[in-house]
């Protein structure tokens, strides 16, 4: 139902703005290489810094942790930064 309430709220926003919303799941991806692709060299050098240390920290935790729904959760929240990573590289990649 939600999801269903979501396609909704996107479709109608796409109507009025011609823009995505990226409130939908299937938009995530989307939304996360069109922020990375706004960032600066400068401002992707920082964040490739930092999510590096976020996932090093972070990846330690996660595999202490015991199975279960926060677990699930932590594992998405640390595979989205891992995305965003790679879409940083390949984007420093060619700009190098």
């Amino acid at each position: 139902f939600k999801l269903n309430l979501d396609c909704h709220d996107e479709l109608t926003h796409y109507q009025e703005h011609k823009q995505i919303l990226g409130k939908h799941p299937i938009f995530a991806e989307k939304m996360l290489e069109e922020a990375v692709n706004a960032l600066g060299t400068v401002e992707l050098t920082k964040r490739q810094k930092n999510l590096r240390s976020y996932i090093s920290r972070d990846q330690k935790a996660f595999d202490k942790m015991d199975d279960g729904e926060a677990k699930d959760k932590f594992g998405e929240k640390l595979q989205t930064w891992k995305d965003e990573l790679n879409l940083i590289d390949a984007r420093l990649e060619k700009i190098s």
